[in-house]
């Protein structure tokens, strides 16, 4: 497990995770907002590491103790982003000798995601979903309008066109794609003030002669 600061408020982020250790099979996930480790807040990420590389390193000596225990910010969910009979094409190469292998993906000609994304407020953690299409892949999993998604593949999601981009790949490429978002929604008044002010921060540059 690793974390990283979280970029508005107090706590760490979980920011990688060993896909076969207990993190995962006690259901971490990448994006998790941690507030306190063993109730007590750390100040920083590496901070966080200390304790939690200190914590591990008791427990051979008391195999019974409970070792780690995270407070949340809030709960997420997983998601997988897929529907039937909307599973990219794989194309194969036929070079001989070699046989089939997997080269490109055939990208289907119209959108099957129908996911629009916006940033958080000042760069905060994480994207909002500003608007899905009924019918098609992102609606069928469960997304609406206000879900902040926090990790798309086991990846942190900062900035929404890298983030969209991402989704696309993965999920043309393979067909499915796990995010975590929210449990809770934002209304759409608030999504439209986080769209808002992302467009009308103001900057001035001074000339240094």
């Amino acid at each position: 497990m690793t974390f990283i600061d979280h970029p508005r408020v107090a706590g760490v982020v979980i920011s990688a995770l060993d896909p076969e250790g207990a993190c995962v099979a006690q259901g971490c996930t990448v994006g998790d907002h941690i507030l306190k480790i063993n109730g007590v807040k750390p100040n920083g990420h590496v901070e966080a590491m200390h304790q939690v590389d200190s914590v591990w390193s008791t427990k051979a000596s008391d195999p019974t103790k409970d070792f780690l225990k995270l407070s949340l910010a809030e709960r997420t969910q997983t998601l997988t982003l897929a529907k039937p009979g909307q599973v990219a094409v794989r194309v194969v190469s036929d070079t001989p000798g070699v046989g089939p292998l997997p080269t490109d993906i055939s990208r289907p000609a119209a959108d099957q995601i129908g996911l629009t994304l916006t940033d958080h407020q000042l760069g905060g953690l994480g994207v909002i979903v500003e608007a899905v299409v009924p019918g098609l892949a992102a609606e069928a999993c469960g997304l609406a309008v206000g879900h902040v998604i926090y990790s798309a593949g086991g990846v942190l999601t900062m900035k929404h066109a890298e983030v969209l981009k991402f989704i696309q790949e993965e999920f043309y490429k393979m067909g499915w794609l796990t995010l975590v978002a929210s449990t809770k929604r934002m209304s759409e008044a608030e999504v439209k003030k986080q769209k808002q002010h992302l467009e009308q921060i103001p900057v001035k540059i001074a000339m240094v002669s």
